[in-house]
């Protein structure tokens, strides 16, 4: 009788921690998505009105400004791709790499257009700061059109990829890296790389800046623009 009543405690017990922890991750998943839905309609809500500047305002119509508009509108496609990830509560059950890319695919091209295109973007800053004369010739739309194909490429290439080797394991959550096959897992240090590569062209144009802010000659360059500006000045008066 003892060991029975023994065990009908600690079944109870069982029974009330296994609710206990139902409950907490209940509210861990009602606290996390709040959270992720406020910061994607914040983000939504800057992208779209820099979209919609970009559109209105003759101002922003340059080359760096365009760009910057395709990286907003690729943050734009992640962020509504993350709200239907927590409309569908992916992140909180389990699931399958195939079922997981299916719904994530569009979220894996954006996401990896969007590391290519910040590169680019680096890119075409240290284009504008070493070869400023040449920059400015080109063509606006051309340049725009050349300098965002290697995102849009490299995103699909990556999405069709991914589709080929992909395989039916069995996953805890869905999220877009969880949705890479294991042996695809180098396409996060891709990612990774690519942000690296944009930080060290950033990197370069600093010293560049710099280096050219320096020398004698550019020191000489500024001198004579304050004079002839100055002149100007005296012989308008």
């Amino acid at each position: 009788m003892h060991y029975w009543l023994t065990w009908r405690e600690g079944l109870g017990s069982d029974t009330s921690n296994r609710r206990n922890e139902s409950m907490v991750s209940q509210i861990a998943e009602i606290c996390v998505t709040t959270l992720a839905v406020i910061l994607c309609l914040i983000g939504l809500f800057g992208n779209l009105s820099l979209l919609a500047a970009t559109i209105t305002y003759k101002e922003l119509h340059h080359k760096i400004c365009y760009m910057v508009a395709v990286l907003t509108s690729l943050h734009v496609v992640c962020l509504f791709c993350e709200l239907y990830l927590e409309a569908l509560q992916l992140r909180f059950r389990a699931t399958t790499r195939d079922e997981c890319f299916h719904h994530t695919f569009v979220y894996i091209f954006a996401m990896i257009a969007q590391s290519v295109m910040f590169l680019m973007l680096s890119l075409d800053i240290m284009f504008a700061v070493v070869i400023p004369l040449r920059h400015r010739i080109f063509t606006t739309l051309p340049y725009v059109f050349y300098m965002c194909l290697p995102p849009f490429l490299i995103g699909a290439a990556t999405v069709i990829s991914i589709n080929l080797g992909m395989s039916n394991e069995a996953i805890e959550f869905c999220t877009p890296v969880q949705a890479f096959p294991r042996k695809m897992g180098w396409m996060t240090y891709m990612v990774n790389g690519l942000n690296v590569a944009a930080f060290v062209v950033n990197l370069v144009v600093f010293f560049a800046v710099k280096s050219r802010h320096q020398s004698p000659v550019m020191r000489d360059s500024v001198k004579n623009s304050k004079i002839s500006c100055s002149d100007d000045v005296r012989v308008r008066q």
